[in-house]
């Protein structure tokens, strides 16, 4: 069984390429304005940011652990990320089902 394996693998090892020389980012960046609430929205969320900032463009960093808003490559404000789990419902809780 482990030699047949080990064929499988000695044939894959041909093709296989070099890892490239620059590591991947680890966050995503976008660029966004500043609503007339004082917010910022980036991947679906909103984030509150000084209301000076109103009608500004500003940088959204997001990683897995936070997320870093900058204004003219000054850190305005600062989020870390919550847990993507969501909690468990309760039985108390009724699903809605749309009629």
């Amino acid at each position: 069984m482990n030699a047949l394996r080990a064929v499988k693998v000695a044939e894959e090892r041909i093709r296989l390429q070099p890892l490239p020389a620059t590591r991947y980012p680890e966050a995503d960046e976008c660029c966004v304005r500043v609503s007339s609430f004082s917010t910022v929205r980036a991947k679906q969320c909103a984030y509150s940011v000084p209301a000076r900032l109103i009608g500004a463009m500003v940088q959204v960093r997001i990683s897995e652990a936070e997320v870093a808003v900058r204004h003219e490559g000054v850190e305005v404000a600062r989020y870390a990320v919550a847990n993507s789990t969501p909690p468990p419902r309760r039985s108390s809780q009724r699903r809605w089902t749309g009629s």
